[in-house]
């Protein structure tokens, strides 16, 4: 996978190798694990993507609950 790599979808792109989400010009400020959370559901695009996979992807090895799940989706969707 090329370090400097972006996901375009439409108005939105994601600059994965910064860790950046823009609507055109505008940069959409993310936490850090909102932006990991959104980029592995926009690497699957057609896939099911389970709560518990994206726990143990963004958060491995942690004990966390869905809350935190939650609160990265709700600043995703803002």
């Amino acid at each position: 996978m090329p370090l400097e790599r972006q996901i375009v979808f439409d108005p939105f792109s994601l600059d994965v190798a910064n860790e950046r989400l823009c609507r055109g010009k505008e940069e959409i400020r993310l936490h850090p694990k909102a932006f990991a959370v959104l980029r592995y559901l926009i690497e699957r695009p057609r896939g099911l993507v389970t709560k518990d996979a994206l726990l143990e992807k963004v958060w491995p090895g942690l004990h966390v609950t869905e809350g935190v799940l939650t609160e990265s989706i709700r600043e995703i969707r803002k």
